[in-house]
């Protein structure tokens, strides 16, 4: 009978896989105009290798109303389609054939001096045109001043983090040959990158990066889930949750996964200063301002021994006229301080050279006097000692999903609610009892998701297996191994072994078990 089903199941699917081609072939034909046969890319010594060439890919993708597209290297995840051009937030945009952010100035000159700006949205220019942006005014800037016109290019990304941009730079240091590198780093450098939908558009459902091994973990994910609250706690309890400052559990940089993506990041810069001194190419960091991240990157960088230069640019923002309405990035104005800023840092460091008598254009009153400022040395000790203090005191041992208490130590995972599904990472500070506690409940309406279990892993270590039943809710109580009781903090790792596929405010969502409380005993 086994042998009998199997047959028929086989048979079916052969069928569908047939049905599934004759339906590709006629899709294909109708976005390129051409047969998926004659579209099967030849490569060399390998036989066909895949069903759309490059040209042929980029035309159908053009055909997509999102600007992305997947990229070939997994670390990047994806980029901008070529030759793009379309309102992007509202306001023009466009990038080259390359699919970089496109610039406006005349061909360069043989000795023209070659800079990057390289990061995601700020180095971008989100919410700018294409006249406005850091690289455009900074090859603006140093032109006005009097020197060889250079030619400075954009490599960014909006949700790129530090792991995609160097990326995407090392892949392409042949082709754009820099001689100045400039790297603008910002918060949702920690986050996981995003995935490309069939529409050209990002979505965050999962990370590219980890799979099915862990949730998409962001920076920003304390205060979606602090807004999404709003329709789920009763409103006077709901004014009394106080809005998540930063993310402590990913941006304070003493839990276990917030300490080893500040190092990854630490070795990406590393990595991609080193290569850059090997083509005699300067490299610097641009801090913005005087933000959290930069600061705790900055420690965690020069932990290494590493001597990056750091250009600081302002103290901090005047929000109502540095930030654009409909978004939290710069306005056209404040990225043109910005790169004055940078550009007197490139003279000052001899990185670009005026000619005699030579100076930059005065700088914007509204920003004189603003300038941001980093320790060295010891006070740079001193300031990291500190700061390590006060982010692992913001760590509680409890994290209640029904009165949003602790919604700053979710990494990713969780929904407003409790209701996670492969899986959710949360950080809870140790009170040296060595027990953690759950209490979770079952999802309404899921016939043969239950019973599923439930992997526990603290600190990357599998500690228990945890069965979930259907029925009301239940407390579950796991005993940590020796090793594991004097660690400082416990990032906690939930694992379902089963899940279900549901819709929920018009999306889909996949749905395992619903988290009410955790907390470390």
């Amino acid at each position: 009978m086994e042998r009998a089903d199997f047959k028929n199941r086989l048979a079916a699917g052969v069928v569908g896989v047939a049905l599934g081609l004759f339906v590709t072939e006629g899709v294909a034909s109708l976005l390129v105009g051409t047969s998926l046969r004659q579209l099967r890319v030849e490569v060399e010594g390998s036989g066909p290798a895949g069903v759309l060439g490059e040209a042929e890919r980029r035309a159908a993708g053009a055909l997509t109303e999102g600007p992305y597209r997947l990229s070939v290297d997994p670390l990047v995840c994806y980029e901008f389609k070529a030759d793009w051009n379309a309102a992007y937030f509202g306001v023009p945009a466009s990038t080259d054939a390359q699919g970089l952010r496109s610039r406006l100035g005349p061909e360069p000159t043989a000795d023209a001096p070659r800079i990057v700006i390289l990061g995601d949205s700020v180095a971008f220019g989100m919410g700018v045109r294409d006249d406005e942006t850091l690289a455009h005014h900074l090859e603006a800037i140093l032109t006005e001043a009097g020197g060889v016109r250079p030619i400075v290019r954009t490599v960014a990304c909006p949700g790129w983090n530090l792991l995609s941009s160097t990326a995407m730079l090392r892949a392409r240091l042949m082709e754009l040959r820099p001689d100045v590198v400039l790297l603008v780093p910002v918060g949702n450098d920690l986050s996981d990158s995003m995935v490309v939908t069939e529409t050209g558009h990002l979505t965050v459902g999962w990370s590219p990066a980890t799979g099915i091994a862990a949730p998409y973990i962001s920076d920003a994910f304390p205060q979606f889930l602090y807004s999404e609250l709003a329709e789920i706690l009763p409103a006077a309890q709901y004014r009394e949750l106080t809005r998540p400052a930063i993310s402590i559990a990913l941006m304070g940089a003493v839990t276990p996964e917030s300490l080893r993506r500040y190092r990854e990041a630490a070795q990406a810069i590393i990595g991609l200063e080193r290569q850059l001194r090997e083509l005699d190419c300067e490299f610097g960091l641009v801090f913005t301002s005087e933000g959290y991240f930069q600061e705790r990157l900055q420690q965690v960088v020069a932990a290494t021994g590493a001597t990056t230069a750091v250009l600081p640019v302002f103290e901090g923002f005047d929000n109502a006229r540095d930030r654009l309405s409909d978004n939290a990035h710069f306005t056209s104005s404040c990225m043109r301080a910005m790169a004055w800023r940078l550009a007197e840092a490139l003279v000052d460091r001899g990185w670009y050279e005026l000619p005699p008598g030579a100076a930059l254009p005065p700088e914007d009153e509204d920003y004189v006097g603003n300038r941001g400022r980093f320790p060295v040395g010891d006070e740079l000790v001193a300031e990291r000692l500190r700061m390590d203090a006060q982010a692992a005191a913001l760590l509680r041992p409890r994290i209640d999903m029904t009165t949003g208490t602790g919604i700053d130590q979710v990494y990713g995972g969780l929904r407003p609610d409790g209701h996670f599904g492969i899986s959710c990472l949360v950080a809870l500070a140790n009170p040296g009892g060595g027990r953690l506690r759950f209490e979770l409940e079952p999802l309404a309406d899921s016939p043969g998701l239950y019973p599923l279990e439930l992997a526990i892993s603290v600190n990357g270590q599998l500690v228990a297996a945890i069965e979930v039943t259907d029925g009301s809710s239940a407390s579950h109580s796991v005993e940590l191994p020796p090793e594991l009781r004097g660690a400082p903090s416990f990032d906690v790792l939930m694992s379902a072994s089963a899940w279900i596929r549901e819709s929920y405010r018009g999306l889909q969502r996949l749905g395992s078990v619903r988290l009410l409380r955790i907390e470390a005993e």
